[in-house]
C-alpha cells in the first residue's frame, strides 16, 4: 500500500496497489502542471526509486520506520540476552 502526503493540507492518502498504475498516470498529469512537490510516504510496497522519480514523485519520508525497527531490534536483543542468556545478535555482526 501506498501513502501518498499532502505538502500543503499533511493529509496521507492511502492507496490501493492496483490503482498505482492510474495513480502513476495522474501524477505525471499533475506534474506537468504545478511546480509544488510531491511527497510519498514510504511503506513495504512503495516502488523503486527509479519508478517514483519516473512519475513525478520528488521526495520520501520514512516516517517513524527507522526509529520503531531499532526498538524492535533492540527488543530483540533485550529478549535473547534476558530468555537465552547469549549475546549472538550483538557479537555475531548478522545485523551489521
Amino acid at each position: 500500500m501506498l501513502f501518498l502526503h499532502h505538502p500543503i493540507t499533511s493529509s496521507i492518502f492511502s492507496v490501493i496497489p492496483a490503482v498505482c498504475e492510474m495513480i502513476g498516470r495522474l501524477l505525471k498529469k499533475i506534474r506537468k502542471e504545478i511546480s509544488l512537490p510531491i511527497n510519498l510516504l514510504v511503506s513495504a510496497e512503495t516502488p523503486s526509486l527509479a519508478e517514483l522519480s519516473n512519475i513525478g514523485i520528488e521526495r520520501l519520508s520514512c516516517g517513524s520506520a527507522p526509529f520503531r525497527a531499532s526498538v524492535s531490534l533492540l527488543q530483540s536483543i533485550n529478549e535473547e540476552i534476558i530468555n537465552n542468556q547469549t549475546f549472538h545478535q550483538i557479537t555475531d555482526g548478522s545485523f551489521l
